[in-house]
């Protein structure tokens, strides 16, 4: 049986931040056994083009990307 997921994050684009995230999902694939296939980054351009979303989503410039 295969049974698969994706986690979804958002946080601050900050490589210590995510890379620390990748190591706290290496660990928690290596306790429970389960293959870990990769991390994917978007990054969405605050002063970029508006494309077809018509949502206008809100930029922290402060967010340090620590969540509780």
């Amino acid at each position: 049986m295969v049974i698969c997921c994706d986690i979804l994050s958002e946080c601050a684009l900050n490589a210590d931040l995510i890379d620390a995230q990748v190591e706290q999902l290496m660990t928690l694939a290596e306790k429970y056994d389960v293959e870990y296939d990769g991390w994917g980054t978007y990054y969405e351009d605050p002063n970029g083009e508006d494309g077809d979303d018509d949502d206008e989503e809100y930029v922290d410039e402060d967010d340090d990307g620590v969540r509780h």
